[in-house]
């Protein structure tokens, strides 16, 4: 009984400082659109993985200030991209699953940033069109701030390339990501 008492009350005392650490951390939610290579399918047809993507950006440790640049922030960044079959309705289904780590680098007295990643990734396809397989990935990004002066959140807008030796791993995402 005892114990009990002792752990609720350091975490009664410990959670204002986490709340606190968490906001000034800064951990990200990006939404987007992504587009894949084009490829063939295993039923001959040729087609891209096309549809909705959402991830996050989990900070590794706090933003490091280099000198002339801005600040750098590396981040653990898992994402879900799930291929609905495009808007054409001809392309292929399926989901790529991405773990990255990356690094976000701010250009100071500017909303712009940069961002990298390399890491693995996954394609699944729902209905067999595909082979289901695996592969690096690295990517290149830039975001532009669009709403930076609200006090608990800023909101960007981003395009990232994907590259990688997998096609359906390869392509475009536009979106957005919000740092909070």
């Amino acid at each position: 009984m005892r114990m009990r008492l002792r752990i609720c009350l350091v975490l009664l005392l410990t959670a204002p400082f986490l709340s606190r650490a968490q906001s000034i951390l800064g951990v990200g939610v990006r939404a987007g659109y992504t587009f894949s290579g084009s490829f063939t399918g295993m039923s001959g047809n040729s087609g891209s993985l096309q549809g909705p993507e959402v991830g996050l950006d989990v900070p590794i440790g706090l933003p490091l200030p280099i000198s002339g640049l801005g600040g750098l922030q590396f981040n653990f960044s898992p994402s879900l991209f799930a291929a609905t079959g495009g808007w054409s309705g001809t392309d292929f289904q399926g989901n790529v699953y991405r773990l990255l780590a990356s690094a976000r680098l701010s250009i100071p007295g500017s909303p712009l940033y940069v961002r990298l990643g390399a890491g693995y990734a996954y394609a699944s396809a729902s209905h067999g069109d595909f082979t289901s397989q695996s592969a690096y990935e690295t990517q290149l990004g830039l975001g532009v701030g669009i709403l930076n002066n609200l006090p608990a959140v800023k909101v960007s807008a981003d395009l990232t390339y994907h590259q990688s030796s997998l096609v359906q791993v390869r392509g475009w995402t536009i979106g957005l990501s919000a740092k909070f």
